[in-house]
């Protein structure tokens, strides 16, 4: 059915459809996380996706209970979160969006009670999606440079100046064991941004060495 659509033979793709839907219901609802994460943001699939929505009320489940849950991109999601017509409680609902929540930061405390406003500030306030793209170009090494709408790498933050001071020691600890990092900062008084690409591993017990040998 993907092939067809490649090829725009849409009523190839239209009766593959329908040949799914009126005679493999049973392997749709097995494969029903698989299928819905095909489809959706595509326009060719208008039959599969009015045949999920409707799956998906009656059995939210199938989707929140999958154990690729986790890794369901954003925009499906929010789209699940606006219908108001899924059989499942509010409090359901959010206990969900929390579990997607921490999968996507892993940085997140794990004690809700920890959480501050200051974790779902932006990766960086520094540097914007085309800084992103340029970055990730720069260490593929690409001659031409990535767009915003496909950025091979999914950059999450590890320190934050402003919320986590600048103390040198403070980068080493929080940086320690984290490896294939970017480390930017913004000159004061001409905003030029300037950083790094770093691929190994920082690893504070050595810079700790070298600190003692100094001294």
């Amino acid at each position: 059915m993907l092939t067809a659509v490649e090829f725009d033979l849409e009523e190839l793709t239209n009766k593959l459809e329908i040949h799914l839907i009126e005679t493999k219901a049973s392997w749709l609802k097995t494969h029903f996380s698989l299928v819905y994460r095909t489809i959706f943001d595509r326009q060719n699939f208008k039959n599969l996706e009015n045949y999920c929505n409707d799956i998906i009320v009656k059995y939210p489940n199938l989707i929140f209970d999958a154990n690729d849950f986790t890794s369901l991109p954003e925009s499906a999601l929010i789209s699940l979160l606006k219908r108001d017509d899924l059989q499942m409680e509010e409090v359901e609902i959010w206990d969900y969006i929390v579990k997607w929540g921490i999968a996507q930061n892993p940085t997140l405390p794990t004690n809700l009670e920890d959480w501050t406003k200051d974790n779902f500030l932006p990766f960086s306030a520094i540097i914007s999606e085309d800084h992103a793209a340029e970055i990730s170009t720069w260490i593929d090494r690409k001659s031409t440079t990535y767009s915003t709408t496909y950025i091979p790498y999914k950059f999450e933050l590890i320190l934050r100046g402003s919320r986590d001071g600048f103390a040198p020691q403070t980068f080493w600890n929080i940086c320690h064991g984290h490896a294939h990092t970017v480390v930017v900062t913004k000159v004061k008084g001409t905003d030029e941004i300037i950083g790094g690409f770093n691929p190994l591993a920082w690893d504070n017990s050595n810079h700790r060495s070298m600190g003692g040998n100094k001294r």
